[in-house]
């Protein structure tokens, strides 16, 4: 395993430990919108352009024919009690409760999607900032461009609407700016964002290690160290950080210090076959 596998292996952490949370299911969300399109295109022959168009409904109408019949049946129920309720109180409650069907079953991406029906409903930073996050996630797990941008989208201006309303929270910034930078590519004005933060709380791990994450692939292995060390002493626990801190000192030739950045990523992570991939790399670094 190369060291960019690795780097790749550290940023799913969070994704692999989602789809643990979430369960296995039947059928992705890719699938269902495969099957989608397939049916789309026997009725008429679409430009690929107008085939990249996400029709939600219709994406978890698909998801739903995959249904057990008990999954199907309580699905039913809680949907007639969204439809049927009067108040908005009642409204809500029935959302959680299909939100929360949807995240049992493993399916985070239509979590999500109810997640902004509910925020746009109570209007609250606390709610804006759910949907902002699970969309994030949902976003990082789709291997679909279409479903990529559709998440990307609803992520960013759900951590804007949190943003709107508390604008003094670094946490919605920061996931406003994770959004432009990983989702559109839109690096320097997440960047910008980002700096703001740092501004703001110099210790703050969220952005320190974003900002030394892009540090590294630009070559500016001393501010990425430097960030890193911040993060690492705040945040003592995090893998991630202690990898990306052993490829800036390796990169800035202090090889010792980087063996021991890499040990103390080993022991965190606590994997033997990742133990094992880093072990060839120091190995090769120190050249044992």
């Amino acid at each position: 395993m190369r060291r960019s596998q690795l780097i790749l292996l550290l940023t799913c952490l969070g994704i692999t430990f989602a789809l643990f949370t979430f369960g296995k299911r039947g059928l992705t969300v890719e699938e269902a919108l495969a099957a989608k399109a397939e049916k789309k295109a026997e009725a008429q022959n679409e430009s690929n352009e107008e085939g990249k168009r996400i029709n939600f409904t219709e994406v978890i109408a698909n998801v739903k024919t995959k249904l057990k019949k008990a999954q199907a049946d309580s699905l039913g129920f809680l949907g007639s009690a969204v439809e049927e309720a009067e108040k908005p109180e009642q409204k809500l409650a029935a959302l959680e409760d299909l939100a929360d069907f949807w995240k049992r079953q493993g399916f985070m991406e239509i979590a999500a999607h109810y997640y902004v029906d509910i925020a746009e409903l109570e209007n609250t930073a606390e709610k804006w900032n759910r949907a902002g996050e699970t969309n994030a996630i949902s976003f990082k797990m789709a291997r679909d461009s279409a479903l990529v941008q559709h998440y990307v989208d609803k992520s960013i201006k759900s951590f804007e609407k949190a943003l709107s309303l508390q604008p003094d929270n670094l946490d919605y910034k920061i996931g406003v700016a994770t959004g432009l930078i990983d989702g559109r590519n839109e690096v320097m004005q997440g960047v910008m964002m980002l700096r703001d933060v740092t501004t703001t709380d110099s210790l703050n791990t969220r952005a320190n290690l974003i900002l030394a994450r892009l540090a590294i692939v630009s070559g500016q292995f001393d501010k990425a160290e430097r960030r890193l060390k911040i993060v690492t002493k705040q945040d003592p626990e995090n893998a991630e950080a202690f990898y990306y801190l052993g490829e800036a000192l390796a990169n800035s030739g202090k090889k010792e210090e980087a063996a021991a950045a890499f040990e103390d990523c080993k022991k965190l992570v606590n994997s033997e076959s990742f133990s094992s991939e880093l072990d060839d790399l120091i190995e090769k670094m120190l050249d044992i």
